[in-house]
Order: C-alpha cells, then structure tokens, then sequence
C-alpha cells in the first residue's frame, strides 16, 4: 500500500483511515487521525494534534510502520 494523500478535507482517504476536527477534553479545537484496522493492524487512535498536518503526518507515519 503507498502512503495516502489528501488535499484539506476531512474526508477519509480510504475507509479505514479519518483525519478529523473534534474537541479535546480541555474544550479546544484539536484534530485526530484514526485507523479502523484491517488485516495488516488492529487500528491505531491519535489525538490531540494541533494541526491538520501533524495528523496526516501520524497517518503517514503509521501506513509506513503498519501497513506494508
């Protein structure tokens, strides 16, 4: 599998694989990247990035270490 790409949406690059806005627990804006899982990972949650692009790069970084 190659690393994804977006452009800046939130919309999923695939069905496993979301970047998305939500509100951390302190009530700020932060933004999460999650993987469902398939059958190269059993999924991966990461939150609290402060930006769109440190969420991409922890998918980027997680399609390359799991998803080979």
């Amino acid at each position: 599998m190659t690393s994804p790409t977006t452009s800046a949406t939130t919309q999923p690059v695939d069905e496993t694989l979301v970047i998305a806005p939500y509100r951390n627990d302190r009530g700020e804006p932060a933004w999460l990247f999650r993987c469902w899982g398939t059958d190269h990972c059993d999924g991966w949650l990461s939150l609290d990035h402060a930006s769109q692009q440190s969420a991409e790069r922890a998918r980027d970084r997680h399609v390359t270490e799991e998803h080979q």
